[in-house]
């Protein structure tokens, strides 16, 4: 059982409006707290290991609860039970997960706290639609489009036969769970499966599905749904070579939305990676992460913030089909900027730049990318291109 006194709290000031958010990764904690701080309307208090407590050196960083580390494994009743009494130290009025231990602790822990929780699908179809495989048989059960996939166990070499002849031409390699992009490979030929896979020891662990490679265009739906409707809804690309998001219309992923959710009587935030096939024009479903995603804040400086929906006041749904917005790193990059004022309205950016280069936290680690610069400068000099690209130098 988890007890409150192994929490540590370091709170920064005393405003009222409060949300809990919980999470265990950097990434997808900075994201929410973005987005719920940029939005003006609430703080936050980060419910967090002990290791990520740097972030509560961020401007939107409110108080930095430390958790001890087996918190998000615990028992329901146990973590129920600990978020009440954050909340009720904190005052807080809502509790969020940001990542997937946070959802999937607050799916389980959501009806034994006395706090409220942000609408978060039940722990089993988390399971479902975070597993790529089991995502893939769901979305055949279902009837929505996916690319052809297949399960692989271990690389044997009949496994890796069998694969090579399913896909003759390029599959991808994932591992099942993951995020970020981790472990996606695109493989083509088997000289790239040994030195990509099968003799990186840093290839993350099976098992692992081999999608078939569509030739295409990126395109994401985001969506939040509340008693198994959808009530928000954007849908997305990454315009090729910067780091810019656009929103876009894309009715293909908007009729599919409605599917998806009422086949999988879903609840809460979700971000569905999406395929287009240059061939045929069709969008195929590629991946799900039933959760806050890295590039919720750009919605939210294009118009629609999903962590401000007001369930005291249903609306009709919305849905977000147009804007662009720099993403979240390095958006100070004036080749970036450069690139976006030539595209249209440059304000979306702008709010992200301010939004992300007011913050404390943000100039710390764009100092550590400046030091880090000059160190590999200085490598560069002093012992030439091969040692920069061999990695860390002993001694410098």
């Amino acid at each position: 059982m988890v007890s409150l006194r192994a929490f540590a709290f370091h709170r920064r000031s005393a405003e009222t409006k409060t949300i809990l958010l919980l999470a265990k990764t950097q990434r997808l904690a900075y994201a929410s707290m973005l987005c719920l701080g940029a939005a003006g309307r609430s703080r936050v208090v980060l419910v967090a290991p002990q290791e990520l407590s740097y972030l509560r050196r961020s401007k939107y960083c409110d108080t930095f609860v430390a958790a001890p580390p087996d918190f998000f494994e615990s028992a329901p009743e146990d973590a129920g039970a600990i978020l009440t009494e954050i909340a009720r130290r904190c005052g807080a009025t809502l509790a969020v997960g940001a990542d997937p231990s946070g959802v999937r602790l607050l799916s389980a822990a959501s009806a034994h706290t006395g706090v409220s929780c942000f609408p978060t699908p039940s722990r089993d179809v988390y399971d479902t639609l975070n597993n790529k495989w089991t995502f893939y048989l769901f979305c055949v059960q279902a009837g929505l489009p996916v690319p052809r996939t297949t399960l692989i166990e271990q690389f044997d070499v009949a496994t890796i036969d069998r694969v090579f002849a399913e896909f003759p031409d390029r599959f991808i390699v994932k591992p099942l769970e993951g995020e970020g992009g981790q472990g996606v490979v695109c493989i083509s030929r088997r000289e790239e499966l040994s030195r990509l896979i099968l003799d990186n020891p840093g290839y993350p662990g099976g098992p692992w599905i081999a999608q078939e490679f569509i030739d295409g265009e990126d395109v994401d739906l985001s969506l939040l749904a509340v008693n198994e409707q959808v009530v928000l809804e954007a849908t997305q690309r990454r315009i090729a070579d910067t780091r810019v998001v656009e929103f876009i219309p894309c009715p293909q992923l908007t009729a599919m939305a409605d599917r998806f959710v009422a086949a999988s009587h879903y609840n809460g935030l979700a971000h569905i990676d999406a395929r287009t096939d240059s061939r045929t024009g069709a969008v195929l479903l590629v991946e799900c992460n039933p959760r806050p995603w890295a590039s919720i804040a750009n919605a939210l400086f294009c118009g629609m913030d999903f962590f401000g929906y007001d369930f005291t006041a249903p609306s009709a749904p919305r849905r977000l089909e147009s804007g662009r917005s720099i993403t979240r790193h390095r958006p100070y990059r004036v080749r970036v900027l450069w690139a976006v004022s030539k595209m249209g309205p440059i304000r979306p950016s702008l709010h992200c730049l301010v939004a992300v280069m007011s913050d404390p936290l943000s100039l710390i680690w764009l100092a550590k990318r400046m030091l880090l610069a000059c160190r590999r400068g200085y490598v560069w000099l002093v012992q030439g291109r091969e040692a920069v690209e061999r990695g860390p130098v002993e001694g410098l």
